[in-house]
């Protein structure tokens, strides 16, 4: 049999080698590396966030806070904003903040000492009333509420009204939680604050132009102790 019968006769059987082959190369071949998806990075937003402890009550000055970058999806639904109005007032905080703290609407309250200069004068001081006074005033006060401020002596036997017609106002609406102040001079302030020292105070409301007048103007100190008198001691000294 020539060479040309035999390839003519026999031709299948190296297709098909190649072919089984080829096939098992297209097996083998590796399968390619999966992608590498990178880590998502959280969307930031501009936040004002709190750079020292504040406590609740307290004003919140500019030079307490910061501009920074924060994580969207941590940031409160009404967060202030730099160019906030209300933080050039000095707003009083609602509740105590901690650093880190971003700030929002519902974190702040009106300060009185700012938003209230153009109503008194400026020899006027606005004192944050002290929590067992704070506790006597009601949810809600009337419009222009003034109160007197009557003392019980624990020591000595006066009592009476001390000061009067001093004006009380709220930061904001709200229950007796919230800061309320009253407004004083100095004088006054010195016997407000003596009277809490020494005894016992109650207020009470009272419209403006019908507050009792003061019957007592100034707290006594209390019975003095009598000095006691001085005794003479002798000494008698042996010599031997």
């Amino acid at each position: 049999m020539t060479l040309r019968e035999g390839i003519e006769r026999y031709w299948q059987l190296p297709a098909a080698i190649a072919i089984a082959g080829i096939a098992v190369m297209l097996s083998h071949r590796p399968e390619p590396l999966p992608e590498i998806i990178p880590e998502p990075t959280p969307d930031l937003v501009s936040a004002v966030v709190v750079t020292t402890p504040v406590e609740a009550g307290e004003p919140i000055d500019l030079s307490a806070l910061t501009e920074t970058q924060y994580p969207l999806a941590w940031m409160p639904s009404d967060a202030v904003t730099a160019t906030d109005p209300t933080l050039q007032l000095k707003p009083l905080a609602v509740r105590n903040l901690s650093v880190g703290t971003p700030l929002a609407a519902n974190m702040l309250m009106a300060n009185p000492l700012v938003s209230m200069t153009e109503i008194f004068d400026s020899d006027r001081l606005l004192m944050p009333v002290p929590a067992e006074l704070s506790r006597m005033l009601p949810k809600t006060l009337p419009p222009k509420a003034r109160v007197s401020m009557v003392y019980e002596g624990k020591v000595g036997s006066a009592q009476g009204v001390i000061l009067s017609a001093i004006p009380v106002t709220r930061s904001s609406e709200g229950d007796v939680s919230e800061v309320t102040w009253f407004v004083l001079d100095d004088d006054q302030l010195g016997v407000l604050q003596r009277g809490l020292r020494l005894g016992r105070i109650r207020l009470a409301l009272c419209r403006e132009g019908s507050c009792p007048e003061v019957s007592l103007k100034r707290i006594p100190d209390g019975p003095k102790a009598e000095p006691k008198k001085a005794t003479r001691a002798s000494m008698t000294v042996g010599l031997s």
